[in-house]
Formats: C-alpha cells, structure tokens, sequence
C-alpha cells in the first residue's frame, strides 16, 4: 500500500463506533477481485498496524461530459472487506477434516502434507480418470488462481465459471446470444429521449 496521508486524526468522542473515526495512516489499496470493472481503488484506513475501516474513492475520470461517472469506484462487499481479514472465521492455515463430513471438526496440519495430500489425489484422479476430472471452483481472489492457469493448460484441468458462482452474470444469456449483456450499459439512460 502506498501513503497517501500521515497526519492522524483524532475523534473527541469515543465508543466501539467513534474508534473507528481515527487512525495513523491512509493508504492507497484494492482487493484485486474479479468484478465489474475490477480492481477499485480503495483509501485504507490504519490504526496501530491495522486496517480499521476503507473507504470507495472517487479516481476515475469523466468518460462523457454530461453523463455520470463511476466515482466513487467500489462496492459495499470491498468497504467491508476488512472485517474478513480480522474475522474469527478466516481460515489461515492448512486444515484437514477430523471427524465425518458435516460434523465441523477439523486438525491443523502443515504446508507441506496439505500440499503433498493436494499433489498425491491430483495425481491418481489422473491415471484413474483422465485430467479432465479435476475441476477448480472460481474463485473472486485473482491470487488464488493466477499460476493455476499455466499449470491448468498444461495438465489439461477445468475451472469453473466464476461469474456463475459468485456474481451476477447471467450465464445463459452469455451461453445463449453470445453477449456479456443484451443491452446497453446503464450510462445510455441519459441520453434516452
């Protein structure tokens, strides 16, 4: 992240809310997730190391005089992003069911035989099934996936469509006519007689 303020702010109330109105730094970031038109520009807000709260900003310049702009680019799932990073549900290391499917029990197990487990299936579902039996769920996080896209052309893997999974793509008509969208973005409402 690169800083784009040092003086910090200080709000003359307090409370859980109120404590989110102050922090050390403000830095450019983004979540490099895979939606329309992707990687917003995000003002983050730190406090003592960590991110306290982020902020939509408005950095896109105007396409067409008289018609509105993007600004301020970014959603209601990327300014709340953060709560993830610090979620008590996040998942940060590797983990390995314990008890039986459904049951939620799980053991922490190393890097290495997650990865050796991963590799060893990956292989035998090869010789038994073919390649093409491996499939990888989209996923919005553009890291997770971007060297699994040279190692899948060359094993010969499928990816699943990830609009489907997670965003508001309509596949079939994609599938159907061949087009993102049938119709003309939302900008062309301006010029409407």
């Amino acid at each position: 992240m690169t800083s784009i303020e040092t003086n910090p702010r200080r709000a003359n109330v307090s409370g859980p809310y109120r404590d989110r109105q102050e922090w050390d730094s403000v830095h450019w970031g983004t979540h490099c997730v895979d939606c329309y038109p992707g990687n917003c520009p995000i003002r983050v807000y730190v406090k003592d190391g960590k991110v306290v709260r982020e902020e939509q900003s408005g950095t896109i310049a105007t396409v067409e005089e008289g018609v509105p702009d993007f600004n301020p680019m970014g959603c209601q799932k990327g300014a709340s992003w953060s709560k993830s990073l610090y979620g008590p549900d996040r998942v940060q290391y590797p983990l390995k069911r314990a008890g039986e499917r459904g049951e939620g029990k799980w053991e922490r197990i190393s890097w290495d035989q997650a990865l050796t487990e991963i590799a060893t299936s990956m292989v035998d579902a090869i010789e038994n099934e073919g390649s093409a039996s491996i499939v990888q769920e989209g996923t919005p996080e553009g890291g997770g996936s971007m060297g699994a896209g040279r190692f899948r052309s060359v094993v010969g893997t499928h990816i699943l469509d990830l609009q489907g999974s997670f965003n508001d793509f309509s596949i079939g008509l994609y599938e159907t006519f061949g087009k993102f969208s049938p119709t003309s973005s939302a900008d062309d409402w301006f010029k409407s007689n």
